[in-house]
């Protein structure tokens, strides 16, 4: 659904009414964003499977930081 419907994709995950990526602080919601546009295989499922893990409290919000893509 990501690949295909990218652009409506993007649009539900940041929004208000999604906690799991609204609730992160602002350098975090920069870095779900740019993973949800440009993350893709496993490392897409990796990245999903850790923000499930932020929103659940099971982990910190810096374990996003290793999905941080460079200039």
């Amino acid at each position: 659904m990501a690949e295909r419907h990218e652009a409506i994709f993007v649009q539900i995950v940041n929004s208000q009414a999604i906690p799991s990526v609204a609730g992160l602080p602002s350098p975090e919601q920069a870095i779900a964003t740019q993973a949800f546009l440009q993350l893709r295989g496993l490392r897409f499922k990796a990245f999903l499977s850790d923000l499930g893990a932020v929103a659940r409290r099971d982990n910190t919000v810096d374990i996003l930081q290793s999905y941080a893509l460079g200039p």
